[in-house]
């Protein structure tokens, strides 16, 4: 087996970047075309690629992790930011059996990384898989809680029989702010499958007005969504009052999952529950026109995705200290230290 590290997804040959793209059959998260477009328009600062490549010799398989590494730290992180939605190694053919050489790759280089931390992590199987393999190249690894996932699975492509399963909470609430919305106001909903600068310039214009505030990476949102577009996954969603854009939606779909990516609503058009309007008709679209079987509420707690889904899973993290440098098991004695006094607190009380 050998292990080649990339400091550029430019970089990978075309025959090993065959096997990561999206239409190989793997989640659009852990595409290609995914990490790609994040290295080049979603992370800066003080970390750069480090993308780990393993492949066996003389036969069939790959692996591959997408990293960032922190040099002057030390610290090697997994190719995540606040635009993502999940994490995992990307295997091709038998390429899972391959991972515990990546790991065994980084255990050697010298210096030494201190911690390796690997965030977005939904696949239970992956976290395992990559857990098992750092206690083998002796980190000690905590597994950690992120966030919720809301989600419904099981969708036969009939909306009406899954909203009618909404709680009549939601459905009397959206009936009764629709009716008052259309008695005030011209509305209008445009609901698109391509990429559409004029919709993206609404999607923008009503983010800056919302609570959320401006993106870091400004120019992520409009590439993604063009990437995205390209490979057919992209839907979006402008609920319009009067001419004036006050709700937008970006959605993603993959391998037959709909992604709710990015929400956004003019303030000024709260009491109307916009957003609620717009996420029903864009329900209704990807429902019935894209016959998905599992709507993905994204990443979050929020009382509104549970009003919507079902079920719920953890999305983890793991955060592993390598005991063979000094500084790693410095960070992990005081890690250690941390954790027994919590849980010496919580056992007082």
């Amino acid at each position: 087996m050998s292990v080649t590290v990339y400091s550029d997804v430019d970089e990978i040959p075309a025959d090993i970047a065959r096997h990561m793209a999206y239409g190989s059959g793997r989640d659009f998260f852990t595409s290609l075309e995914w990490f790609r477009c994040l290295c080049r328009f979603g992370v800066g600062g003080e970390r750069h690629p480090r993308i780990y490549v393993a492949r066996p010799e003389g036969g069939a398989g790959l692996c591959a992790l997408f990293c960032l590494a922190h040099e002057g730290a030390r610290r090697l992180d997994s190719m995540t930011t606040y635009f993502s939605m999940d994490f995992a190694p990307v295997t091709a053919d038998e390429g899972a059996a391959l991972l515990d050489g990546v790991l065994a790759f980084i255990a050697a280089e010298r210096p030494r990384w201190r911690i390796l931390n690997f965030r977005m992590m939904a696949d239970a199987g992956a976290r395992r898989r990559m857990c098992a393999g750092l206690r083998r190249q002796g980190f000690l690894v905590n597994s950690y809680f992120q966030f919720e996932n809301y989600f419904e699975d099981g969708i036969k492509g009939d909306f009406e029989v899954y909203y009618d399963s909404r709680s009549s909470r939601v459905k009397n609430t959206i009936r009764r702010k629709e009716r008052r919305l259309l008695k005030d106001h011209a509305v209008r909903i445009d609901l698109r499958n391509d990429f559409h600068e004029p919709t993206i310039d609404a999607y923008e214009r009503i983010y800056a007005l919302s609570w959320k505030g401006g993106e870091e990476f400004p120019q992520f949102i409009r590439e993604m969504c063009r990437t995205a577009a390209a490979l057919g996954l992209l839907r979006m969603g402008v609920l319009h009052v009067d001419d004036v854009p006050a709700a937008a939606q970006l959605w993603l779909l993959s391998n037959g999952r709909a992604v709710v990516y990015k929400l956004a609503y003019d303030e000024a058009f709260r009491d109307y529950s916009v957003g609620s309007i717009l996420t029903r008709d864009m329900m209704k679209y990807v429902i019935e026109g894209d016959n998905v079987t599992e709507i993905d509420y994204g990443v979050g707690s929020e009382q509104y995705k549970a009003d919507w889904m079902t079920a719920k899973r953890s999305i983890m993290g793991l955060e592993a200290f390598n005991m063979r440098s000094p500084a790693g098991a410095l960070a992990a004695g005081i890690w250690y230290a941390g954790r027994t006094a919590k849980q010496f607190l919580r056992s007082e009380r």
